[in-house]
């Protein structure tokens, strides 16, 4: 289980204490709330032959009460979000009149409690971003992602708020930094260990490598997920699958160095990776000749009739490459498509921003934002397809992509050269200034003129023309 961190300790610990108070105040107000109650049910009695409408008709009548309550508005307005306040009212309706049972009441008041509590404590630790970046760009970072910034807007820290451990962007960012520094030092060991003639050496390279080359999940054990049948619209169970627990059936060869992973992953989306390296495809051959003939279900089995695990694996990679989980080479997978999709839409980025470079200020803010938005789409969409999480784009973004190579895209105007610049930036700074991008496209699309126009520009001649349109 995902250690908390200290902020998530503090911040249960304060929540616990408002939520007690939340308890005595709605109390309070269904106390308040008891005359009003049986007045309401003496004036409208059960009609026999229609309980329903008489007894909709009676809490109707009691939420009118309790919406001229003062203890029960006042109640809501201090711990329910201001669009769930409705709720809170219906919820002090249902306990006076006698719907519901005080202590059931008890767990909706507590989830009202915390989502106000954590949407408040949100809009306030993220009010750095939010003064910086326009709410469409917002959107594309973690919905939890926090940051702090020192006066010259230089990034301190970078971290989520209301997460344990395992999914805080301050543990992630780390774990992914230290993977890039290891990776060239991974791949040596990894193929040297898929020589080995320790099965599970060789059996846990074997499945490294294939983490590391497509992405996919690992996969502990065949585990199911319920879909609902189209046909009968009952749920029903469906077989899903990770690297680890991968059948024969679900590997083709269809070339030459060249294999299709197809299988069902988590939430029944289909997944779909190719492997092309001779060294991996090798070793895998062999094993799926194993399971064929023998009939296993699973191709990852070893001699003595053992299923490999992912325990195993993880097991490999911490004594061998430290603080590594088998997941992390899915984050940097989906950081990678992310990035590289993100550069490509580059130019038709800047080519939008300059259909209108000489709108007035405010028009030329929505018009880059509404193409650098364009680009995010995109580059977001290309990195959820390679992770198969389909229609999950919030997922992709709010547990993958590294929000570091966005805020370094926001700050300078393009996309990094390179994940590990983007990653491995010891100073990002939070900042985002339209005519930065405006800048960079007409740069841009001077450079481009003079190398593609057939003007016969020295390079000389091509660096004057950029740095005036910098400068001017």
């Amino acid at each position: 289980m995902a250690r908390p961190t200290k902020q998530w300790r503090d911040d249960e610990v304060e929540l616990k204490k408002l939520q007690d108070l939340a308890r005595k105040s709605f109390r309070a107000a269904v106390r308040s709330l008891k005359n009003d109650a049986a007045q309401v049910v003496s004036e409208i009695e059960i009609i026999p032959d229609e309980p329903k409408i008489t007894l909709r008709r009676r809490r109707t009548a009691l939420i009118r009460r309790v919406e001229k309550s003062r203890a029960a508005v006042a109640h809501a307005e201090a711990y329910a979000l201001p669009e769930r306040r409705g709720s809170s009212l219906n919820l002090i309706r249902d306990v006076a009149g006698g719907y519901r049972k005080l202590r059931d009441a008890y767990s909706t008041l507590d989830a009202q409690v915390r989502n106000r509590f954590q949407g408040t404590r949100l809009t306030e630790s993220r009010r750095p971003l939010a003064q910086v970046l326009p709410e469409d760009l917002l959107k594309f970072l973690p919905s939890k992602l926090v940051v702090e910034v020192d006066p010259d807007g230089t990034i301190k820290m970078i971290t989520s708020r209301f997460d344990r451990q395992i999914k805080d962007w301050a543990q992630k960012i780390r774990r992914q930094k230290n993977l890039i520094l290891k990776y060239n030092d991974i791949v040596k060991r990894v193929k040297k260990d898929l020589r080995s003639t320790n099965e599970r050496v060789r059996l846990s390279a074997l499945l490294t490598s294939i983490l590391m080359e497509t992405g996919i999940r690992p996969g502990s054990r065949t585990q199911q997920t319920f879909v609902r049948d189209p046909d009968t619209g009952k749920k029903v169970a469906v077989e899903t699958f990770g690297a680890v627990s991968l059948g024969p059936k679900h590997v083709k060869f269809v070339r030459e160095n060249f294999v299709e992973l197809r299988f069902q992953g988590k939430q029944n989306s289909t997944n779909l990776a190719t492997i092309s390296d001779s060294a991996v495809l090798s070793v895998l051959k062999d094993y799926v000749d194993k399971a064929l003939g023998s009939g296993s279900k699973y191709v990852f089995v070893m001699a003595d009739g053992a299923q490999f695990t992912e325990g195993m694996l993880a097991g490999y990679l911490k004594r061998n490459f430290g603080e590594l989980d088998p997941t992390d080479f899915r984050k940097l997978r989906a950081t990678e498509m992310f990035l590289e999709t993100l550069r490509s839409k580059e130019a038709q980025m800047y080519q939008e921003i300059l259909e209108d470079a000489d709108s007035q200020e405010d028009l030329l803010r929505d018009r880059v934002v509404s193409a650098i938005s364009k680009a995010l789409v995109e580059a977001q969409d290309a990195a959820a397809s390679a992770l198969s999480h389909g229609s999950g784009k919030n997922v992709t973004v709010g547990s993958y992509i590294n929000p570091v190579v966005l805020l370094d895209f926001f700050s300078r105007g393009k996309a990094a050269d390179t994940l590990r610049s983007a990653v491995l930036n010891k100073k990002p700074v939070l900042a985002f200034d339209p005519k930065t991008f405006l800048e960079l496209a007409s740069a841009r699309n001077v450079a481009s003129h003079l190398i593609l126009g057939g003007e016969a520009a020295s390079l000389q001649d091509l660096l004057d023309k950029l740095l005036t349109m910098m400068t001017d």
